[in-house]
């Protein structure tokens, strides 16, 4: 079907096009400064049938459904624009970004894959493909990715902190310790990543503790051991205690009462009140 009249001439017809979409490139702004965002968007969208091949256009329009939270047309939108402009990083990175905000974790894996192919670097694109893959339960993948994200930014204890919970995932206690410890060295006093990790190191150590004591109870000889170097008899038996936890646990076993004949009692102590 033609798309000018019978009458105009193709060159006309076309100026008469840029000319219209030029005035909704303004009209968009203008609408957009004012607030009127439904309308800016009907005019945007407008601008995308007149430019069907203008990557902009079209990731410009889905900025626009995102903001208003318009999930699936923004997808839609970005995905268009993310396939006119395979060499540009800002689509594909929108685009994965409202991915995110609707929990498709796996078409994250499968544009954040496409994202490192253009960006090799690209911390942004391993920070979504660590938090994808720890959601999807894949935690040797996530590892992996986060390994790659400490190499590329190694004074960033963000990623250490991720390491630090995929490793406790695990049950990996022993290296989780260290990457909390580590986190708690490397980040800024007072900062949300000393705040988790140090929260994370005194929940490992509660837990380990309630086990320890009652291991306590059960094991004289244990219990010994522990009184006397409780940092070595802990680690014995599997434990990885911070020095906190050690002092913590020295200090409930000497609550312990010691018979006449020098054996210890079993414990009777409580972690918490």
């Amino acid at each position: 079907m033609n798309v000018y009249p019978q009458s105009a001439q193709p060159g006309t017809e076309r100026r008469r096009l840029q000319a219209r979409a030029r005035r909704l490139e303004k009209r968009v702004q203008t609408l957009a400064g004012a607030g009127r965002m439904d309308e800016a968007i009907a005019c945007q969208a407008e601008l995308t049938d007149l430019r069907p091949n203008d990557p902009t256009a079209f990731f410009r329009l889905g900025l626009m459904y995102r903001e208003m939270r318009r999930v699936e047309p923004a997808l839609s939108a970005l995905r268009r624009a993310a396939a006119l402009s395979p060499e540009y990083r800002d689509p594909r990175e929108a685009l994965i970004a409202t991915l995110l905000d609707s929990g498709r974790y796996q078409e994250i894996v499968n544009e954040g894959k496409l994202l490192v192919k253009l960006a090799p670097r690209s911390i942004f694109a391993r920070d979504v493909l660590s938090l994808a893959y720890m959601q999807l339960g894949q935690t040797d993948k996530a590892l992996r990715v986060v390994g790659e994200l400490i190499w590329l930014d190694p004074a960033n204890p963000d990623h250490y902190l991720k390491r630090a919970m995929l490793l406790q995932q695990q049950g990996n206690v022993k290296n989780a310790v260290g990457e909390y410890t580590r986190v708690l060295e490397m980040a800024p006093e007072g900062s949300d990543a000393m705040s988790v990790a140090a929260d994370a190191l005194e929940t490992m150590d509660d837990r380990q503790l309630q086990q320890i004591l009652l291991l306590a109870s059960d094991d004289q000889l244990f219990q010994w051991k522990a009184m006397h170097d409780p940092a070595g008899a802990v680690l014995e038996r599997g434990y990885h205690l911070t020095p906190d936890g050690i002092a913590k646990l020295h200090f409930l076993l000497q609550q312990q009462a010691v018979l006449p004949s020098g054996a210890l009692t079993a414990p009777r102590i409580r972690l918490y009140n």
